[in-house]
Order: structure tokens, then sequence, then C-alpha cells
């Protein structure tokens, strides 16, 4: 299960046009599936939260359009159902799926909020055949929903944001408040014993920085398990009970621009910061071997943190906001400003066009602004990058970390490390051992930090890999 499940994620674009409402009333609910390729083309506008059902079909919840899209796992596309009809309703933020296949979005105000007020949200109902209840239930005014899971045995659960707390809906619709959350929650996650997790930020805290984790138990018993490394954008659990947040603003690092971070926290609540990640990561999920992915929006691309803590990047298309993951180990980013889905294998392949939330003329992936402005863009071409392996040693004494790389052919790498407030570089120096055809040639660089937390990085500046990183946190005392 990823994080926020799989299921909610935070976003940019709050302000929607007239275009949307004239584009769906177009559509008067063509509650029949109109497949991408069919002469009635549909829209899927930027599609924010994404899931995956028991058969890896891909959903999306399209914030612009307020509709959802479904997407085969041969990656054909079409328009199950729509949320609400019109903008000021709420469009939806987030997206679950049951064991039946009804879909569920939370939906949240657009910013649009006239002539109603911003108060209308709820959860809409899409059934496997595409019939829509778009207010199958309310939820009370200033809800606010961000994020939405679903446990085993089918109930609903909203982190709703506006009044920090966890709505629990049954699955015939009876809609209670579970209990408390922190400050503005933002995702939210389930444990196999039904206690609810929620990742709560940012707020104001003494020192500029805050942000936590809330554990509420079945009977509604909510405790602080945790804190952040800074801004938690989206959250998920491994097989061990671990909590893992995606943090949009690293404190650890003093808000470096270059990497935010996943922080860790323990069934105990002792908490650490795990990894590092792109820029401002929106969701996070977990894969069946351990590996944490995030989808980072600022930076077009995806993390990957293995259990050992060591982050990797994989490009994905433009801001990518929702992520999940298949039964076969395949990552999917729900991207916001294509309006495109992106699918990574295992192996860390990237298509970042693998398939659209809506068809548009002349070509698969669209660029749009935060006003309903969109245009034609062109996905990147991305060739196969030329990845190093690392051998990672430290010294806790003399806080140095040391790396011995075995290079790609042909190209060259630097270590970098941000410690401190400070970042330093230094390139890799070539050590070579045996003869012959049996002569090995390897890098070794070694990166000195300071007390606290630091981010190692091994990265190409040439050769076919250029700009790609292995990174790793350690901690000094």
């Amino acid at each position: 299960m990823s994080l926020v499940g799989r299921d909610s994620w935070r976003g940019r674009f709050s302000v929607l046009t007239a275009l949307n409402a004239v584009a769906l009333s177009a559509l008067a609910f063509a509650a029949a599936a109109t497949p991408t390729a069919g002469a009635a083309a549909f829209e899927g506008r930027f599609p924010y939260a994404i899931t995956v059902d028991s058969a890896d079909n891909v959903y999306t919840a399209n914030y612009g359009s307020n509709n959802v899209s479904k997407i085969t796992p041969d990656g054909v596309t079409t328009l199950l159902g729509v949320t609400h009809a019109n903008p000021w309703e709420g469009s939806p933020r987030a997206i679950a799926v049951d064991r039946a296949g009804n879909v569920y979005t939370a939906n949240f105000p657009s910013g649009f909020c006239s002539p109603t007020p911003c108060d209308s949200t709820g959860i809409s109902r899409i059934t496997p055949d595409g019939t829509s209840t778009p207010d199958w239930v309310p939820l009370p005014a200033g809800s606010y929903p961000r994020a939405i899971a679903i446990d085993s045995a089918g109930n609903l659960y909203t982190a709703n944001s506006g009044s920090n707390n966890v709505s629990k809906i049954t699955p015939d619709g009876v809609s209670t408040i579970l209990g408390t959350t922190g400050s503005h929650p933002q995702a939210i996650a389930i444990d196999s014993a039904g206690n609810v997790y929620t990742a709560n930020g940012p707020v104001n805290g003494p020192d500029g920085w805050s942000g936590n984790v809330s554990k509420i138990t079945p009977d509604g018993v909510s405790t602080t398990l945790g804190v952040t490394d800074g801004s938690p954008t989206g959250i998920a659990l491994d097989a061990a009970g671990n909590v893992y947040t995606s943090n949009e603003i690293s404190r650890s690092l003093n808000a470096s621009t270059t990497f935010s971070t996943v922080t860790k926290i323990t069934p105990r609540g002792v908490t650490t910061v795990f990894g590092v990640t792109g820029r401002q990561p929106a969701g996070i999920a977990i894969d069946a071997d351990g590996n944490l992915y995030t989808s980072n929006n600022a930076s077009n691309n995806v993390s990957k943190i293995t259990p050992e803590g060591v982050s990797t990047t994989i490009p994905s298309g433009g801001m990518p906001v929702g992520i999940t993951i298949d039964s076969a180990n395949n990552v999917y980013t729900s991207n916001l400003r294509w309006g495109t889905i992106s699918k990574i294998t295992p192996d860390g392949q990237s298509t970042p066009d693998w398939a659209a939330t809506g068809s548009v003329p002349g070509g698969i992936a669209q660029e749009c602004d935060g006003y309903g402005e969109c245009w034609l863009a062109t996905p990147p071409v991305l060739g196969k990058t030329a990845a190093a392996s690392v051998a990672w040693s430290s010294s806790a004494r003399a806080r140095t970390v040391s790396a011995r790389v075995t290079p790609a052919r042909g190209v060259n790498y630097k270590i970098t490390i941000i410690s401190g407030g400070k970042t330093k570089s230094s390139a890799c120096k070539k050590v070579t051992s045996g003869r012959g055809t049996k002569r090995l040639v390897r890098l070794a660089c070694t990166a000195k930090g300071s007390k606290g937390t630091a981010a190692i990085s091994v990265i190409a500046t040439s050769g076919a890999a250029k700009g790609a990183a292995i990174t790793k946190i350690y901690t000094f005392k």
C-alpha cells in the first residue's frame, strides 16, 4: 500500500475556469466510457491523484475537469465517470478504489467558489460501469478533504485539512468522525490492524518548521506518533509498521534547493531522516521489496530509495504529483502539467508519456498553466542512463564518508556533501588494480561533514549519465 497510500497528494493549482464546466456539460456525462481514440474525445485535465486496482488498471482523479480516467494495463484510456458538473462544487483531489472496482474521490474546493461558497466538498462514487454519484457522501462544511484511503473491509477514511480530523465512511455511506489529527493533514494511510496515520503540516512552529504524524486507533484514540523533517506531503507504511513521509522542505538539510527528504518513524516513534528525494515530493509509495518512491513535482522526476537508504533519480513526466505501484512493481505517476501517466519498470526504465488521461488533438502530451490554458508539449526522449555502482563507507569519528565507484564507461563523477548548511564538492580520483585484461578501473572519493544530518551524493559530470545522482544520508554526532 502506498501512501497517501496510493491515495492522496498535495498539489499546486487551485484556480479553474468556466471552460471546465462547459467541457463537462458538453459531455453531458457520457456515462458509457469513451476511448481516447474514439470520435467523442474528452479531457482529463490536471490529473492529480492516482491509484491502481487488483487487476492493475490505473485510475486518475482529474482536478481540472472533474472526472476520473481509467487506463488499462495496455495503456488504453477511457473516461470512467464524473465527480461534479461544476468547478465550484469541489474538484477531485484524492482517489481510492475498492475490491469491487468502485472508485471514490475526495473533492476539495477548487478556488472558483462562485456563485456558491467553497464548502461544497464530499465524496463522489463511480461504479465499474460508470454510474456516477457526485454527492454520494457530503462532509461537514469546512472539512476540505485532501486525502482518502480504504481498508480491507471497504471503509473509507479522509484526512480533512480544514477541520483537522479524519472521517470514516462505511461501505453503505454512513459518515462519522473517527478522531482528531495534527494541523492540516495532507496524507493518510492505514495499517493491517486498522490504525489510521496522517501526515500533518506545514505548521508554524517556534523555529519556523514543523509537521508531524498522527496515529488514530480503530476506537478513535489519537496520539502524535512522531515529528517529520519538514512539511510532509505523503505517507506510506511498510510491512513492519514503520511510517515514511515525503517532506517537501527539509529542516535537517537547511531547506536545500537540491534535495527534499523522507522521514522514517518506527512503531515506537523513533524518528530518523531515511533518505533524500528530488525537489518538492508530492507523494510516496512503497513496493513489495521495500523500495520507496516519491513523485518530485518541482524536478520532474521520481526518487527511488532502497531499504538501505540509497537514493537514485528516474525521469518522469511534467510535474508528477500522484504515485502508485501495481502488483508487478511497476511505478506510475500522474503528471499534472502534461496530462499524462508515466510508467517506470522495476529495472528503472521510464516512459514519461505511457498514457494520456484524456485525448489531446495532435499529440499525447500537453502542458497547462493554473488557469486552464493548455498547449502541446513534446516529452523528452530518454536514453539509457549509464548508472554507476557505489560502495559506501564512513568514519563517525572523522565525520567522513568515502565512496568507491565502479563507473559506467566514459563517465566521470564527483562527490558532493550538503552538511551544516554548506555544500562542498570534489572530483573522484581514478584507482586501478590488476594487470592486462584483468585491469579494473574504479573511482575513489571522500567527503567530510559536520555535526548533524548530511546528504552525500555521487554525481556524474560527463558522459551518458551526466547529472544522475546516487545519494545516501548520514548523521554525524
